[in-house]
């Protein structure tokens, strides 16, 4: 099945993956009320399973708390290719320096995992694939030694991330790795993720007033010469972080729930 953005977000802190504080609402009021709890602006969007929200309307910055009840009023009951919105997720919104792609997901022609990485996110990462495919890295992985420090850092390496960044993403690439095996993935996806300006601003830190909301917390940093870590974007304006779980794994379902002859496939994988 795969999860609503707002459930990744949360998957993704609960693993210490740093994300932005938010929160998800069904009514206009309550937009409101986790606006006044975050920093300003922020960022109105629509939990629906599916792409193109953004240019569907479904994702609006607001100013103010009162312009988030604006905006979820407009969104909520948004017809988006066929996906009526029942909820909103609110978050914090953040300037973007750079955006990056990364993923993990189970590679069934090949019958193991595979990570993908590109320092080049942001856009539709199929395109990416077959117009530059040398931009898009594809590293496979040893199902039974996993992704390590060592094995991360290839990952990196090969798609091209910035030197001053390359620490900080070797360490949430682990992670995500974590995120992968322990919650039976067989998608994590982070496309864009992003990168915020080294001027300082709202921190992304693992778990915070509502935690992560992918989020994350709090708000804001002394100046510092470390660049700030790229933060997985889902919380903030474009597209969401995508996690995908074995169907009987739990959360909610989805009308494209996977054939059972792959979820036998990925049991054996993982024996």
């Amino acid at each position: 099945m795969d999860l609503f953005e707002y459930q990744a977000r949360d998957l993704l802190a609960s693993h210490g993956v740093p994300v932005l504080p938010g929160g998800v609402a069904e009514t206009p009021e309550q937009a409101e009320a986790i606006a006044r709890e975050i920093a300003l602006p922020v960022v109105v969007k629509a939990q629906v399973k599916v792409g193109g929200r953004g240019k569907a309307g479904g994702v609006k910055l607001a100013d103010n708390a009162e312009d988030a009840k604006a905006r979820a009023h407009d969104i909520l009951g948004l017809d988006i290719k066929g996906h009526i919105t029942h909820k909103v997720m609110v978050a914090q919104a953040s300037d973007i320096a750079e955006e990056y792609y990364f993923s993990y997901l189970l590679d069934r022609s090949n019958r193991t995992f595979l990570a993908m990485a590109s320092k080049e996110g942001g856009m539709e990462i199929e395109q990416l694939a077959v117009e530059r495919p040398e931009a898009l890295a594809r590293i496979p992985i040893d199902a039974s030694k996993g992704v390590d420090e060592a094995k991360a850092a290839e990952i990196v390496d090969a798609g091209n991330f910035p030197a001053d960044v390359r620490d900080q993403v070797i360490a949430i690439a682990v992670q995500l790795w974590e995120v992968f095996t322990q919650e039976d993935a067989t998608l994590v996806e982070i496309n864009p993720w992003r990168r915020r300006p080294t001027a300082p601003c709202s921190r992304w830190t693992p778990r915070s007033p509502s935690t992560r909301t992918r989020s994350s917390g709090s708000r804001s940093t002394p100046r510092s010469r470390t660049p700030p870590p790229p933060t997985p974007r889902g919380a903030g304006q474009g597209e969401e972080p995508q996690l995908r779980q074995a169907r009987g794994r739990g959360r909610d379902h989805r009308q494209r729930c996977r054939p059972r002859h792959e979820h036998s496939r990925r049991r054996r994988l993982r024996r």
